[in-house]
């Protein structure tokens, strides 16, 4: 998972414009079907990874641990950009090596042999098992699909996809992180949607799936939802359930059942920052949809889902008495995120 620092979130909105702006430019003094073409092609295969992924997922949760483990052993292996990397495998074959110079005796010899073996195993190249061949066979025809007829289905089935992903590997860090990223974007949302043409116009001239699109019936254009506007107020909701977690583990602790060293243990009695957030983001998500529909013209989602998911923690944490811890709440240090990073340039 990708945590952002503090940096990341202040330097998010105004990165955001910066290509927002860039694609507009494009569509404007460039040939869209040209665009369009480079765009979906892009999209196209990684959504194929993306979707084969959240397949797998789904096949595992429906016929269970007993039935996916034969599925899951490794048939074979292949190199795969930007998932497979030789530069990690060195790294741990030196790492590895570093460790055998420093033993003696029996370990020395046990902890070679450990080496070896992790060589041979991590070279650098995707493992693919049954399972992942089954759901990329999945993936691949919703894809050609998509590619074939361009309905609204398959393309949400895609983006849907692309934001579930996004969510998994996006961690805000802390809430105050979450509530400056969110502040932030309520402000760009409504700037690029009410001052200008610019989001509507990149919106409308992306043939890719990175919108969610919604039927108005007959012959009226479909209302669109971006990916942006589940993505980041999703990564504040998986925020405010790890909360939850950590409220548990706080209070194990305090009774005398857990020690400070614990990680999350156990799944909490109650997720009532997570559900609260849940029911509020429905909320600002159900409020955007009547006021696209109601009015007829594209709305900045944010303009309703921030008030909607900051106000529901903000209110949950006052009615429980979490104020302070809530606004503390921290996923590990950002000195030592950054102090790694330093040691990796190093």
């Amino acid at each position: 998972m990708e945590r952002m620092s503090s940096k990341d979130v202040y330097m998010f909105p105004i990165m955001g414009s910066a290509v927002l702006f860039s694609l507009y430019l494009v569509f404007k003094f460039l040939p869209r079907y040209y665009v369009n073409i480079v765009v979906k092609a892009y999209f196209c295969v990684f959504g194929v990874l993306v979707l084969a992924a959240n397949v797998e997922k789904l096949i595992a949760l429906i016929i269970g641990p007993a039935a996916t483990k034969p599925l899951d052993k490794t048939l074979f292996r292949v190199w795969i950009p930007f998932m497979s990397s030789s530069e990690e495998a060195k790294e741990a074959e030196e790492a590895g090596g570093q460790k055998n110079d420093e033993s003696e005796g029996e370990e020395g010899a046990e902890n070679n042999n450990n080496t070896k073996q992790q060589k041979k195993a991590d070279d650098g190249r995707t493992p693919i098992s049954t399972l992942d061949l089954i759901s990329l066979a999945i993936s691949g025809g919703v894809m050609y699909l998509y590619l074939i007829h361009n309905h609204w289905t398959t393309s949400n089935l895609l983006g849907i996809s692309f934001s579930i992903q996004g969510i998994e590997f996006l961690s805000l860090g802390s809430y105050f992180n979450g509530v400056v990223l969110l502040c932030g974007l309520f402000f760009y949302d409504i700037f690029w949607v009410f001052g200008t043409d610019v989001m509507v116009t990149v919106a409308k001239s992306f043939d890719a799936p990175i919108k969610l699109l919604f039927p108005r019936g007959g012959d009226l254009p479909h209302s669109l939802l971006g990916l942006g506007d589940i993505v980041i107020p999703g990564i504040f909701v998986a925020l405010l359930l790890r909360f939850d977690y950590e409220l548990h583990r706080r209070r194990r602790i305090a009774s005398g059942k857990g020690k400070e060293t614990d990680t999350y243990h156990g799944r909490p009695s109650s997720l009532k920052y997570f559900y609260t957030n849940m029911v509020g983001y429905v909320i600002g998500l159900a409020t955007t949809l009547w006021v696209m529909f109601a009015f007829g013209a594209a709305q900045p989602a944010l303009l309703y889902l921030v008030p909607a998911c900051l106000g529901s923690s903000i209110l949950c944490a006052l009615l429980n008495g979490d104020m302070r811890e809530l606004w503390a709440f921290t996923e590990g240090e950002e000195e030592n995120q950054s102090g790694d990073g330093d040691k990796k340039n190093e």
